[in-house]
C-alpha cells in the first residue's frame, strides 16, 4: 500500500503538476483497496474462515497508516500557517483514525469485550460488507467522469502495479495460500475514502471520482486474472 500511495503521489505531483491536495487524494485511491467490503465477500469466497482475518489486517493497515497519512498531506495544504503540531492534530484527532488505533490496541491486548457489547458488535459487523458496498455503489453513482492519462495511471497502479508488487513481496516470504489472500486483498479496486475526503477538504477533483470508476470497472478483469493465475499457489 506504502509504495503504491508513494509511487502515484510522487507522478501526480512532478509528471502531471497535480497540487499536493489532490494528488495526495488520487494516491489513497491508487493504493487503499476496497478490502472491508469488495474485499471481504471475495476472500470469503474463496478461502475458508481463517483467511478473514487478513482482511482485518488490512483493514487495520489501511486505516492506521494510509488514512493518517493522506489527511496529514491534506491538512497541510489546506492554506492557512498553522505550526506543525495543529496539523497533525488536525489530521489524527479524528473518529476515522482514533477509532481503528483503539480498536486495534484493545484486541492486542486480549481483553474481551463485555458479553453485550460484543453481540452489539457482531450484528454490526455481519451487515457492515453490505453496506459499504452500497456506500461505494452511491458514491461512483454519483461521479462524473473525465478521462485524463493520469487517471489511467492511477488506475493502472491500483489494479496492476500493486497486487503485482504484492506477490513479489508475499511469495519469497508467505506460504503459497496465504500469499493468495494477500495478492487477493490488493487486486480489489480502489476505495471509496478519496472521493469522501475530496467532498470534506473542498476538492473539486473529477478526477480522483474517476479514478474509482475506472478502477471498478477494471477490475473485472484484473481481479479475475489475479485468481486465475494465483489459482496454484494453495488451499487455506
Amino acid at each position: 500500500m506504502l509504495l503504491a500511495f508513494a509511487v502515484t503521489y510522487a507522478m501526480q505531483k512532478r509528471l502531471y503538476g497535480a497540487d499536493r491536495r489532490e494528488s495526495a487524494l488520487l494516491a489513497l485511491t491508487a493504493s487503499g483497496p476496497n478490502v472491508g467490503s469488495a474485499g471481504l465477500p471475495i476472500v470469503a469466497a474463496l478461502f475458508s474462515r481463517s483467511a478473514s482475518i487478513s482482511v482485518a489486517v488490512a483493514v487495520a493497515v489501511a486505516a492506521i497508516v494510509l488514512t493518517p497519512l493522506a489527511l496529514l498531506l491534506l491538512e497541510s495544504a489546506d492554506g492557512s500557517r498553522r505550526t506543525p503540531v495543529a496539523i497533525v492534530n488536525g489530521a489524527l484527532i479524528k473518529p476515522i483514525v482514533i477509532a481503528p488505533v483503539l480498536g486495534l490496541s484493545w484486541s492486542l491486548a486480549g481483553i474481551p469485550l463485555p458479553p453485550l457489547l460484543d453481540s452489539t458488535l457482531t450484528l454490526l459487523g455481519q451487515g457492515a460488507s453490505g453496506t459499504a458496498l452500497f456506500l461505494t455503489g452511491l458514491v461512483l453513482s454519483a461521479q462524473p467522469v473525465q478521462l485524463a492519462t493520469n487517471v489511467g495511471v492511477a488506475a493502472a497502479v491500483k489494479n496492476v502495479l500493486q497486487p503485482a508488487l504484492t506477490a513479489l513481496l508475499a511469495m519469497p516470504l508467505l506460504d503459497g495460500a496465504e500469499a493468495r489472500v494477500a495478492v487477493m486483498l490488493m487486486a480489489v479496486p480502489s476505495g471509496a475514502f478519496g472521493v469522501l475526503f475530496a467532498i470534506r477538504y473542498n476538492v473539486a477533483s473529477v478526477r480522483v471520482g474517476t479514478t474509482l470508476i475506472v478502477s471498478t470497472l477494471l477490475s473485472v478483469v484484473t481481479l479475475t486474472a489475479a485468481i486465475l493465475l494465483s489459482a496454484g499457489w494453495g488451499r487455506i
